[in-house]
């Protein structure tokens, strides 16, 4: 954990990739993924290479997941694992800039949690 923080650097992770793995994976690409568990996302605790095992797998995976969104659209609506009740109306495009915001948001965390950890070495 980082001084200061409510979650630490591998619980932010493992929501970024319970996020993007529903909404990309699970909603947008009908994959059969078991249900998100939002709460435990941010309890997760984890090693560096497991972090890096769970981003990397997002790497080879978001782009597969945004072309089915574009191309096919939403595939699976009913997908549990989020307490929007706009989900049944989202349209590919906000899914897709749904987790860039995401993403883009919890990065920001990361990179202070690193700048608290870096300063603390000093």
């Amino acid at each position: 954990p980082v001084p200061g923080t409510v979650n630490s650097p591998f619980a932010l992770v493992a929501h970024i990739h319970g996020m993007a793995q529903f909404w990309g994976g699970a909603f947008a690409a009908g994959e059969d993924l078991p249900p998100r568990d939002r709460d435990a996302e941010f309890e997760a605790t984890g090693t560096v290479d497991e972090a890096h095992h769970l981003t990397a797998e997002l790497r080879d995976r978001l782009p597969g997941w945004a072309t089915v969104a574009v191309t096919d659209g939403i595939r699976n609506r009913s997908a549990k694992g989020t307490s929007r009740k706009d989900a049944a109306f989202v349209t590919p495009e906000w899914v897709l800039d749904h987790m860039l915001r995401e993403m883009s948001q919890h990065l920001g965390h990361l990179e202070v949690c690193r700048d608290i950890l870096l300063a603390g070495r000093q």
